[in-house]
């Protein structure tokens, strides 16, 4: 075999390897993205125009209930002597008023707790609100995404309404649940579902902003 020949020979062996690399390489990006996409079968209820319950809003969706232009003004004279904490609401995704930018949710019941770490430590509350048609406000330090979401997602399907406030202080928790004739609730007995009748403080409108929040007391 002379020297052309063995070149030859040469080329077409890395022309081929070549082409099966890129081949198994190009087979491993679909299957990754295959596996990373959506279920290729159409998941039930989607077709029919009504989203299931299991199936999340998209990022930005909102349950808003905007207020007549009487009822904010009446609303704005009310909070002139409300109760004002300075604690707003923890995302854009609570607020129900759009032109003033409140989240606005009457008869709630007020939970008061330093800290809100996981989804199900609001299970036994959302379900009392639910069963008793009220409105719901979390007050806490702190809000682990988990558990934010969870509420917003609630609040935008419009099974209970409700905001999440975030205090940046005990001492605003304190206040909340003094003023609203609640507890504080520790963080152990949210997780252990230990949620007594008087724990919940009430209010008759709770109206939060982005940097705080008023309460009516009728």
């Amino acid at each position: 075999m002379d020297w052309s020949t063995l070149i030859a020979v040469g080329f077409l062996a890395t022309g081929a390897l070549a082409g099966a690399a890129w081949t198994d390489r190009r087979r491993r990006e679909q299957r990754q993205a295959v596996l990373s996409g959506p279920p290729a079968c159409p998941i039930p209820g989607l077709d029919g125009g009504v989203t299931p319950s299991y199936v999340w809003p998209e990022p930005g969706e909102q349950a808003d209930r905007p207020l007549a232009e009487a009822d904010r003004a009446a609303l704005v004279e009310a909070l002139a002597d409300a109760t004002t904490f300075a604690a707003g609401w923890a995302d854009h995704r609570f607020v129900t008023d759009p032109p003033s930018g409140w989240a606005v949710v009457d008869h709630p019941f007020v939970l008061a707790t330093p800290a809100v770490t996981a989804e199900r430590e609001l299970w036994s509350v959302l379900g009392r609100a639910r069963r008793q048609g009220r409105g719901l406000v979390v007050a806490a330090r702190r809000f682990e995404e988990e558990a934010l979401d969870a509420l917003a997602v609630n609040v935008v399907k419009g099974k209970v309404t409700g905001v999440a406030v975030l205090c940046p202080t005990d001492d605003v928790v304190e206040a909340i649940a003094a003023a609203t004739g609640g507890a504080v609730i520790a963080t152990p007995a949210l997780r252990a579902d230990y949620l007594p009748p008087s724990a919940l403080g009430e209010c008759a409108t709770w109206v939060a902003g982005r940097r705080d929040s008023r309460l009516l007391r009728r």
